[in-house]
C-alpha cells in the first residue's frame, strides 16, 4: 500500500469567510523530493500547494523557522515565492485567532527569508523578501490587447504603458491598467504565457510570467491575474505586492486594499503596504489578509525520483 500524507485545504485572502484562493498545505514534507512535491501539486490541482518542513527553534531568540516549498498545478518547477502560500503556511502554523508578534516565526522560501506575524481575527502578515524587486526595461507586448477582443476600440485601457515588474526572481508580472471595472470583467484568460525576448529578464527569469490587469482608484485596486495556458488566479499576493511596489516607487500613496477573484466567484481581499527608503527604492512590502480552513484529506506519496 502506498504511503499517504495528510493535507489541509485553506481559503487564503478570503473576504468575510468566503471566497479566497484555495491552497493545500502539506506538513511533514521533509522527506519528499522536489519531483514528488511537483507530482502531488498536480494531483491536488490547486493553483499552488505549500509543503512544510519541521519547525526549528532558535537558540535563545524565541524565533521558530520553518522551511517551505511551493509548487503549482500549472508549473513544472518550484515557485520561489508566492503570497497566498506564504500567508496560508503562516496561518496554518499559527492557528486561527492566535496573535503572534513579528519575529516569532520565520519562513524560509526559495526566494529567501519571510518573516510573518498574526493579528486578532485570524489576520496574517507576510513580509515579502524585498531584495530582488525590479522594474524591468519597457517592452511592448502586442498580444496583451489583441487577445482581448471584447476590449477592442479606444477607452478601455488607461495608457500604453505596461510595466513589467518582478517581486522576486522567478515571479514576473506584466501590469495592464484597465479603465473600468466593467471592462475588467470582460477580459478572458490568455491562451499562453506572454512572450518576452530571450534574455530580457536575465537573472529574474523563472517559473511564472503573469498578466496583472487592474483598475486603480485612490487606495483601492480591483484586479485579475492571468497566467500559463488559460489560467486565472483568485488571489495573487506576489502580483499585488509587485504592483504596490511599482506604484509606491512613483511617489505618493504606499498602502492599498486589493480585491481580486470577483469574476471567478471567489472574492479575495489583500492589504498591501510598502516602505520606500531614502533613495526611493522599495525597502519592504507587507501583505495582510485572512484565511479559513476548508477541509482535510490525504494524498498518496507518488513513486517518482
Amino acid at each position: 500500500m502506498a504511503a499517504k500524507l495528510p493535507y489541509t485545504v485553506l481559503s487564503v485572502f478570503s473576504s468575510e469567510g468566503e471566497g479566497g484562493n484555495e491552497l493545500a498545505v502539506v506538513p511533514k514534507a521533509t522527506d519528499l523530493t522536489p519531483a514528488q512535491k511537483q507530482a502531488i501539486a498536480k494531483t491536488l490541482g490547486f493553483a499552488e500547494t505549500v509543503f512544510l518542513g519541521e519547525p526549528v527553534a532558535g537558540d535563545g531568540d524565541n524565533i521558530t523557522t520553518v522551511s517551505i516549498s511551493i509548487f503549482g498545478a500549472a508549473t513544472d518547477s518550484e515557485i520561489p515565492f508566492s503570497g497566498h502560500p506564504a500567508a496560508g503556511a503562516a496561518w496554518y502554523l499559527f492557528g486561527a485567532n492566535t496573535p503572534a508578534p513579528p519575529g516569532s516565526l520565520v519562513l524560509e522560501a526559495m526566494a529567501g527569508v519571510v518573516p510573518v506575524a498574526s493579528k486578532e481575527g485570524g489576520i496574517v502578515c507576510v513580509s515579502v523578501p524585498p531584495g530582488d524587486f525590479k522594474v524591468h526595461a519597457p517592452h511592448s507586448i502586442d498580444e496583451l490587447k489583441t487577445q482581448q477582443p471584447a476590449l477592442e476600440g479606444s477607452g478601455h485601457y488607461i495608457n500604453s504603458e505596461t510595466p513589467i515588474v518582478s517581486m522576486v526572481k522567478g515571479m514576473t508580472f506584466v501590469m495592464l491598467e484597465i479603465a473600468s471595472v466593467e471592462a475588467l470583467a470582460k477580459m478572458v484568460p490568455y491562451p499562453a504565457q506572454m512572450p518576452l525576448p530571450e534574455g530580457y529578464l536575465g537573472a529574474w527569469a523563472g517559473s511564472v510570467i503573469g498578466v496583472y490587469a487592474f483598475v486603480l482608484e485612490k487606495d483601492t485596486v480591483r484586479a485579475r491575474m492571468f497566467y500559463g495556458e488559460g489560467y486565472e488566479d483568485a488571489a495573487s499576493g506576489s502580483a499585488a505586492c509587485a504592483l504596490a511596489g511599482w506604484l509606491a516607487g512613483r511617489g505618493g500613496r504606499t498602502r492599498w486594499v486589493f480585491t481580486q477573484g470577483v469574476e471567478m466567484g471567489r472574492k479575495s481581499e489583500m492589504d498591501v503596504s510598502v516602505d520606500i527608503d531614502d533613495e526611493g527604492d522599495v525597502a519592504k512590502v507587507v501583505i495582510e489578509g485572512k484565511a479559513t480552513k476548508v477541509r482535510e484529506g490525504e494524498v498518496e506519496v507518488p513513486k517518482v525520483e
